[in-house]
């Protein structure tokens, strides 16, 4: 039995009812605390000379993800959501998982660029990396971070590259995106936005290499090993889930990941599979890669 298991048994269910008010309370207080205000719009920045800017292809339209909502929250999307990640371990979770980053990387709507100061550039680590997103001003804020010093070594700044795609058209261009082409596919928080997530995921895999890994970090329905906790954090992402919806750009917050994940075509008969859940199974922590003809 593991430690966790343990104390899990051992706790009074007093002792289970208050750890749960406590950490609904702030998780909640967060979520629509920092929600975005839809009264106030911020002012987007000027480019700075020399500044890399996000280029286009023909995959682009706004098919896949709400792209005016999150055009409208894109130069204030940091601050908003900064006290939010901060509170829920965030930060750890993405330095983590993108410390398996190897290789050529793409990373799938990228918003802002969160995960920038993560990838670990060197020989045997991360080459280069691709950042993908439907909403260009986002990928304005993100361009800004390629040039801060303090989240991006200037040696590195000319291995990242960004451009504005529909993930839905991303199979259709493939003189943009090769297919069998990446070492590493990045998704984080992603789909919750797309209007089609089971074929976002079947697009991660078409770039994907056949040894290559797809690295996620989502968040979704509960599925906690306690049902009366688990229907009561499903309840309140039900209840709130049109105003979280209405706020943030389209994020359907209480999708059944590991369905989508089956829906897609992921499975334990052709792939190894990772799933590490936080914060009463509400964040999912996935590693998903191929296996080899012999191991099947």
């Amino acid at each position: 039995m593991s430690r966790f298991s343990h104390l899990a048994k051992s706790m009074r269910p007093s002792q289970w009812l208050a750890l749960s008010c406590v950490y609904m309370g702030t998780s909640a207080g967060a979520y629509f605390y920092f929600r975005p205000d839809e009264s106030s719009q911020a002012t987007p920045a000027s480019p700075k000379k020399g500044e890399q800017m996000p280029s286009t292809c023909n995959c682009k339209s706004s098919s896949a993800i709400n792209v005016p909502s999150f055009d409208s929250i894109a130069y204030e999307y940091d601050s908003k959501v900064y006290f939010e990640e901060l509170s829920m371990g965030l930060p750890l979770l993405r330095r983590y998982l993108l410390s398996h980053a190897r290789g050529n990387v793409c990373e799938m709507a990228c918003g802002t660029g969160g995960n920038l100061r993560y990838y670990n550039f060197g020989e045997g680590k991360v080459g280069k990396v691709l950042m993908t997103d439907s909403s260009e001003k986002m990928l304005h804020s993100t361009a800004k971070k390629i040039n801060d010093t303090a989240i991006i070594d200037p040696v590195n700044k000319g291995k990242v590259r960004l451009i504005a795609a529909d993930i839905a058209k991303i199979r259709n261009s493939e003189n943009v995106f090769p297919p069998n082409q990446f070492d590493t596919v990045v998704d984080t928080f992603g789909l919750c936005s797309y209007n089609d997530p089971k074929e976002a995921l079947k697009t991660m895999l078409h770039l994907l290499k056949n040894d290559g890994e797809l690295l996620m970090l989502e968040h979704g329905s509960s599925t906690y090993f306690i049902d009366v906790i688990k229907d009561y954090i499903n309840g309140v992402l039900e209840r709130g889930l049109d105003r979280h919806i209405a706020g943030w750009g389209g994020c359907v917050w209480n999708r059944k990941i590991e369905l989508i994940l089956q829906e897609a075509g992921i499975s334990e008969d052709d792939f190894y599979i990772s799933i590490t859940k936080w914060h009463f199974g509400t964040t999912y922590y996935i590693r998903v890669k191929r296996k080899t003809t012999t191991d099947r």
